[in-house]
């Protein structure tokens, strides 16, 4: 006679995305972290405005614009939308509870909702980094088809046109399409503006071409400019998604290859 006991246990039934996205719905740890980005950001943003008023030399926070400090532009801020000043985790949460992967689908989807909330400290800071006298830009992969819903849902931070740079728009002046790669954007701002302060959930945000390295090469490229962080590049974690993820697996894989592959980088004893 077979005894119960002696039936497999079955798999649980989980979610790829459940602890990272509890951890930032959930945790005072992540939101303790989201709140002191910003709060140190934000001493930044006024140790350098004093520093130009008295005409001190102010670095570029973009590696992208070379040379000595330009009074004639503006200063302005460079920060990234989606987990840098809005929080998507109820798509990523809709995800969990349907059991489905991410699709482009289901990520309009929400955009299109325009009910993203901001992470703790991110409308505080834009409200103080414009009182201050920066000039504020949005540097999204967003496309320019969400850009609309995505200014409605900035609303509240004054966001305008002129603001977002999205992926796939086109700059004025320029002939060729913004990619994901937010080199050319901030090349183009850099051109009226000095960057004075860069604001992001990925290492993208602020180190060009770094997006597909191996995870090791990451590790490196970052660790150089170790002072750069906490100084004018300010960091905020992202456990859900992002190009630390993307590159442990190839996205055009069917879904459970895409898992074996990440399982297959597990360290473990």
């Amino acid at each position: 006679m077979r005894n119960a006991d002696d039936d497999p246990v079955p798999p649980r039934d989980t979610h790829e995305r459940l602890n990272g996205l509890l951890w930032m719905q959930t945790s005072a740890e992540f939101k303790l972290l989201s709140t002191i980005a910003y709060r140190d950001a934000r001493v930044a943003l006024e140790r350098i405005a004093i520093d130009a008023k008295r005409g001190v030399a102010v670095p570029s926070a973009a590696e992208e614009q070379t040379g000595l400090y330009d009074p004639q532009k503006p200063l302005a801020i460079v920060i990234d939308i989606d987990e840098t000043v809005l929080d998507n985790s109820p798509m990523s949460g809709r995800l969990i509870k349907t059991r489905s992967p991410y699709s482009t689908e289901n990520w309009s989807g929400w955009v299109e909702r325009k009910s993203a909330d901001y992470l703790p400290g991110a409308k505080e800071f834009i409200d103080a980094a414009r009182s201050l006298g920066y000039a504020v830009f949005f540097v999204t992969n967003r496309t320019e088809a969400e850009e609309a819903a995505t200014l409605e849902n900035l609303s509240t931070v004054g966001a305008t046109e002129r603001e977002v740079l999205a992926s796939e728009e086109v700059g004025d002046g320029e002939s060729v399409a913004w990619t994901s790669e937010k080199k050319a954007r901030r090349e183009y701002i850099a051109r009226s503006h000095w960057i004075a302060v860069m604001v992001g959930d990925d290492l993208g945000d602020f180190i060009a071409g770094i997006r597909k390295l191996p995870p090791a090469e990451r590790v490196i490229e970052a660790q150089k400019r170790a002072n750069r962080f906490g100084s004018q590049w300010f960091l905020l974690p992202n456990p859900i998604y992002g190009s630390w993820e993307s590159v442990l697996y190839n996205r055009d894989d069917p879904d459970a290859k895409q898992l074996a592959d990440k399982i297959g980088k597990v360290v473990g004893y």
